[in-house]
C-alpha cells in the first residue's frame, strides 16, 4: 500500500497532484490483498474528488483489481450506486465500457441487474455500449436481469 491509497482510502483529494508527481509510479500502484490500485480505493469509499484528482494525474481508468471479482473503477462504481462517479469515469477518453468481471459481467450488466435507472441511462448513452453480453454463469442478458428483478423502467430503456 502506497502514500497514494491512503489518500485516496480518506478522501484527501489535494494531496493527490504533489505525490504522483513525487512518486509517479505508484499512480496505478496495486496493494497486495487484492490487487486495487488508488482509484479503486477512492470509487470503493466514495470519494469523487479525489478520483478526479487520480484521473487528472494519469490514473489508469481501466486496470482491474485482482482476488476480487476482477473488476475496474468503472464496475465497482456501478455496484455501489455511484452516479456522479460514474459520470466522472464516463468522461475518461480511454474508458472501456465493455470491460468484463471474472463473472463475464460489464457494467451495463451490474447496473440493470440492481435496476439502477441513472446509471443504465448514462450507461446507454455511451457510444460502442454492449447491451446482449451475458454473464458466465445464468447466461443471462441486463434486459432479462433487469426483467427478473422488477426493474421496468431499466427493461423500457434495454
Amino acid at each position: 500500500m502506497t502514500s497514494l491509497h491512503l489518500c485516496a482510502y480518506y478522501g484527501l483529494p489535494s494531496f493527490i497532484p504533489l505525490l504522483a508527481a513525487t512518486f509517479p509510479a505508484n499512480i496505478n500502484a496495486r496493494e497486495h490483498t487484492y490487487g486495487q490500485t488508488p482509484l479503486h480505493y477512492a470509487c470503493r469509499r466514495g470519494h469523487l474528488k479525489t478520483v478526479q484528482a487520480l484521473l487528472s494525474c494519469g490514473a489508469d481508468v481501466n486496470l482491474i483489481d485482482h482476488g476480487y471479482y476482477d473488476r475496474t473503477p468503472l464496475i465497482l462504481a456501478v455496484e455501489l450506486g455511484r452516479y456522479e462517479m460514474v459520470k466522472s469515469l464516463l468522461a475518461h477518453p480511454n474508458i472501456a465500457i465493455n470491460q468484463r468481471d471474472v463473472l463475464g459481467c460489464t457494467a451495463l450488466w451490474h447496473a440493470a441487474t440492481r435496476g439502477l435507472e441513472d446509471i443504465t441511462k448514462v450507461l446507454l448513452d455511451q457510444p460502442g455500449v454492449e447491451i446482449n453480453t451475458k454473464d458466465i454463469r445464468t447466461h443471462k442478458t441486463p434486459l432479462i436481469c433487469a426483467a427478473e428483478n422488477d426493474s421496468g423502467d431499466v427493461v423500457a430503456m434495454l
